[in-house]
C-alpha cells in the first residue's frame, strides 16, 4: 500500500513553495521592510502559553525538529514559535509504567487572551509524517480567524521526529532496501516483499521490541487525548487529514463528550480494519487518477505530452529500465531508475498543480536532450523521494519502517497471497507505467497486527466535518463519503482534483474556518472545481506570499512568472544540486515589483535571465 505522502505537509506544498518563500523573506529583508500589503505579527503581538497548561514552553534550539532549520527560526521570529515535551505512558493500559517522549511546537494566538478560544491540534497523515514539520511549514496558510482565537499545537506522533523515535533500521539498511530494484517476475517481486517485511520485523523485534508493538493508532489517540488536557481544553479541536483522519474518528468513537470540532479531510474508510480493500482502493484511486490526467492531456493540443501522454511515459519507464539516468546527489551520483520514476508520477498526483510539471518533466525526458533529460529526471526523482522518506542530505528517515508497523497495528491481520487475487480485482486495471509500482503484495505476515479499526455512528457526529475530492488519488472519494456516512457526519464534496484539499480551495477552507468556529456545520455547500487548481504558477505565489497578497499582486506575481519562467525552470530549483540563479532572481523581483514597488507585471525580454523553453 503506497502511503506516502498521504499528509497535507507533504501533498499541499512542493519543495519549490517554501524555496521561493524564503526568496520573499531574502527579498524582504534586502528592504529592510516587509512586503507591502502583507500583515504579519511578530512575538511581542502574540499572547502567553494556553491557560492552565501543564507544558512549559520555551525555545525550540534544541528541540530536534525535523522541519527547516530556516523555517524553525523564521516562524520563532515571526510567528512566536515555542517548543516543548510532554510525556505519556508507553502503554496507556499501563498508565504507571515506562513513559516515552512527545515533542511538540505552539504557535500562539494571535488575538488576545479574552477572545482565545483554545487550541487546534493537528495530523497531516502518512502515518508517520512529522505534526511539527506541519504546522511550522503550514502556518501562514492557516485562516487569520483560526489564528486570532486558536493557539495551534503541532506534535510528532510517538516513535516520529524529535519525539521518542521507532528505530529498527540504521539509515544504510533503510537505503539499501529501497533502493534495492524490484523483481521483474511476479513470484520473485512476491518472495522479496516477505523477505524484505520479515527483515523489518527481526530488526523492530530485536532494536525496538515494545514501541514497535505501541505505535499503533490506538495509542496515538490516547496521546492526544493527554495533549488535549494538558493544554486545558474540555474538548479536542482538530484537524486531520488522510491517515489522520484515522486518528479524528477513532477519538471521536472513544471519547465522543470530548469532541468539540473534528475536521476529517481525504478519510479512511469506515472499515479500516482490513487490508485488502484499503490497499487496493487506494491503488485504485492512483490508477484512474493518471488515467484521467492523460485523458485530458491527449485533448489539449497545449499539453506536451498531448495525444499519447501513457504510451510517451512508458517509452520513457521502459527505457530507464535498461538505462537509467546519473543523477547528482548529496551523496554522489546515483541512478535514477524505472521505479523511481513510477512512484514519482504517482506523487505527482496527489497534488493537481504539480501535474502540469510533471508532464513538463516527461517531456523533457522524451526529449532526449541532455540538459532537458537532468532536469526532467531530477525533478520527477524529488517527487519520488517524498514516498520513500529521503532527507534532504541523501540519507534515510525511520518512516521506512514506521508505516508498516502502524498500519499493520492497525490491521486485524495480515494480507496473505491467497488475498492477492481479491485485492486485484478490486484495484482494477493500471496504466502500464504504474503496474509494477502498484501490483498487490503480501503485507503484515511478520509485522504484529491488532484489532483494527471498525468506525460507526457517534454521538459527536455533529461536531465532525468530512470533506471528501472527487478526484482524490491517495483516499478515494468513496472512502470518505462511506466514513461520513457511518459516523453521521456532515460532508461536502469537492468537484475537483488533489489530496487533502481543504486549505487550498477557497470554498472549503471558508467552510472549515466557519466550522472550527461554530462546531457545526450550518449551511455546507458542496465545492466547484477550482479554476486554478492545476496552476502552478499560482499555487507558487500562494507559497510566496502566504497567502497574504492581495487578489492584485497575486496576479501581476503569477503573470509575471508565466511569462518569464518555465516550469521546468520553477522544479529546477527544487531539484538540482546546482539550482538556477537566474530563475530565483526572476520570483525575487517578480515578488519585488508586484508587492513591495505594486508595479505592473513585467513584459518578457530578450534579456530574461530564464526564457520559457520553447
Amino acid at each position: 500500500m503506497i502511503s506516502r505522502p498521504a499528509s497535507r505537509a507533504s501533498a499541499q506544498r512542493t519543495a519549490g513553495l517554501i524555496l521561493a518563500a524564503l526568496l520573499l523573506a531574502t527579498a524582504c529583508t534586502d528592504k529592510g521592510t516587509s512586503a507591502k500589503g502583507i500583515q504579519r505579527k511578530g512575538p511581542a503581538e502574540t499572547t502567553a502559553a494556553p491557560q492552565a497548561s501543564a507544558i512549559a514552553w520555551g525555545s525550540c534550539e534544541d528541540a530536534g525538529l525535523t522541519a527547516d532549520a530556516e523555517a524553525i527560526a523564521a516562524a520563532e521570529e515571526s510567528e512566536g514559535l515555542q517548543c516543548s515535551t510532554f510525556e505519556v505512558p508507553l502503554d496507556h493500559a499501563k498508565p504507571t509504567g515506562p513513559k516515552i517522549k512527545l515533542a511538540l511546537t505552539l504557535f500562539p494566538s494571535t488575538g488576545d487572551e479574552k477572545s482565545k478560544i483554545g487550541t487546534i491540534f493537528s495530523n497531516p497523515g502518512g502515518p508517520g509524517e512529522s505534526g511539527n514539520s506541519f504546522v511550522i511549514n503550514s502556518i501562514s496558510t492557516f485562516p487569520p480567524e483560526l489564528r486570532e482565537q486558536f493557539d495551534f499545537v503541532g506534535f510528532d506522533p510517538r516513535g516520529v521526529g524529535a519525539s521518542t523515535p521507532l528505530n529498527c533500521l540504521t539509515s544504510d539498511e533503510r537505503e539499501e532496501m529501497i533502493n534495492t530494484p524490484s523483481p521483474a517476475e511476479l513470484q520473485a517481486k512476491i518472495d522479496a516483499a516477505v523477505a524484505q517485511e520479515k527483515a523489518i520485523a527481526e530488526a523492530c523485534a530485536k532494536n525496538a521490541p515494545e514501541l514497535s508493538k505501541l505505535i499503533g493508532t490506538d495509542q496515538v489517540v490516547d496521546d492526544l487525548d493527554a495533549l488535549r488536557a494538558a493544554v486545558g481544553d474540555e474538548q479536542l479541536s482538530y484537524l486531520g487529514y488522510s491517515y489522520g483522519t484515522r486518528i479524528g474518528a477513532a477519538y471521536a468513537t472513544k471519547y465522543p463528550d470530548r469532541v468539540r470540532a473534528i475536521l476529517l479531510d481525504s478519510t479512511v474508510g469506515p472499515d479500516d480494519s482490513e487490508p485488502v480493500p484499503t490497499g487496493a482502493t487506494q491503488e485504485m484511486a492512483i490508477s484512474r487518477a493518471l488515467q484521467r490526467e492523460a485523458a485530458d492531456c491527449d485533448a489539449d493540443t497545449t499539453c506536451p505530452l498531448a495525444a499519447s501522454s501513457l504510451d510517451q511515459m512508458a517509452t520513457v519507464y521502459r527505457n530507464l529500465f535498461t538505462t537509467p539516468v546519473s543523477l547528482t546527489t548529496p551523496k554522489g551520483e546515483d541512478p535514477f531508475t524505472h521505479e523511481e520514476f513510477a512512484i514519482g508520477i504517482l506523487t505527482a498526483l496527489y497534488q493537481p498543480s504539480q501535474v502540469p510539471v510533471m508532464l513538463e518533466a516527461v517531456a523533457a525526458m522524451v526529449s532526449g536532450e541532455p540538459d532537458k533529460v537532468q532536469k526532467g529526471a531530477a525533478f520527477i526523482a524529488s517527487l519520488a523521494a517524498l514516498q520513500t522518506g529521503a532527507e534532504p542530505d541523501g540519507t534515510y528517515g525511520n518512516s521506512f519502517e514506521q508505516i508498516r508497523a502502524i498500519n499493520c497495528l492497525d490491521q486485524s491481520g495480515p494480507t496473505t497471497v491467497s488475498d492477492l487475487a481479491q485485492a486485484k480485482e478490486l484495484r482494477g486495471e493500471v496504466p502500464f507505467v504504474l503496474a509494477s509500482v502498484l501490483e498487490p503484495m503480501p503485507s503484515c505476515s511478520s509485522m504484529p497486527t491488532g484489532k483494527g479499526f471498525t468506525f460507526t455512528k457517534t454521538e459527536a457526529a455533529e461536531h465532525i466535518l468530512v470533506i471528501g475530492s472527487k478526484g482524490d488519488p491517495a483516499t478515494p472519494y468513496e472512502d470518505s463519503q462511506a466514513l461520513a456516512e457511518t459516523l453521521g457526519a456532515t460532508f461536502i464534496t469537492y468537484e475537483g482534483d488533489g489530496h487533502a484539499p481543504s486549505s487550498q480551495i477557497t470554498c472549503l477552507s471558508e467552510q472549515v474556518t466557519a466550522f472550527m468556529l461554530a462546531t457545526t456545520a450550518e449551511n455546507p455547500q458542496d465545492c466547484p472545481v477550482d479554476p486554478t487548481e492545476s496552476d502552478f504558477y499560482a499555487a507558487l505565489t500562494a507559497g510566496i506570499t502566504g497567502g497574504m497578497a492581495t487578489p492584485t499582486q497575486a496576479t501581476c506575481i503569477t503573470e509575471t512568472l508565466k511569462s518569464t519562467v518555465s516550469l521546468l525552470d520553477l522544479a529546477s530549483l527544487v531539484s538540482s544540486e546546482d539550482p538556477d540563479l537566474g530563475a530565483m532572481e526572476t520570483i525575487g523581483s517578480a515578488v519585488e515589483d508586484c508587492i513591495i514597488g505594486e508595479a505592473e507585471p513585467s513584459e518578457t525580454t530578450e534579456d530574461s535571465p530564464t526564457t520559457k523553453d520553447g
